[in-house]
């Protein structure tokens, strides 16, 4: 489990998941979009896994991607659209242990959060990588 080797909480935000009576979970329910955008704030790392798509856009992806945090998505529908320096995708076969896998990788990058928002602002400024600036030292 993820939370063994990092201190973690998980931020469930959306209708129909139940609550699980873990205090390292948080479900919201369907928020309005400003109190979305808040807990936007508060995370590190957005994770949005969906299987069976019919294709639709993420209304909530698009606002954590203007956020800049960086984002696990599964390889799925309009997903696949998104582009690859702006995101880190996983199949959707690799559930769970590949949720894992993804973001044990981006905390193992030192200071990846300060370089993915950089990268980010970079690419709105016309850079044509997309990908996270470097870090010197």
């Amino acid at each position: 489990m993820l939370r063994v080797e990092h201190p973690c909480r998980l931020l469930v935000a959306g209708a129909g998941w139940p609550d699980t009576g873990t205090d390292w979970v948080e479900v919201t329910g369907r928020l309005p979009d400003i109190a979305f955008r808040e807990k936007i704030e508060l995370f590190d790392i957005a994770l949005d896994l969906r299987s069976n798509t019919c294709s639709e856009t993420s209304g909530s992806m698009m606002d954590i991607l203007r956020s800049g945090k960086p984002a696990v998505l599964s390889s799925e529908g309009s997903f696949r659209d998104i582009p690859a320096g702006a995101v880190l995708r996983i199949p959707v076969e690799a559930g769970a242990a590949g949720a894992r896998a993804a973001m044990k990788y981006l905390w193992s990058i030192p200071g990846y959060t300060a370089q993915y928002r950089e990268g980010l602002r970079s690419t709105s400024r016309g850079s044509a990588t997309g990908k996270p600036a470097s870090s010197s030292g």
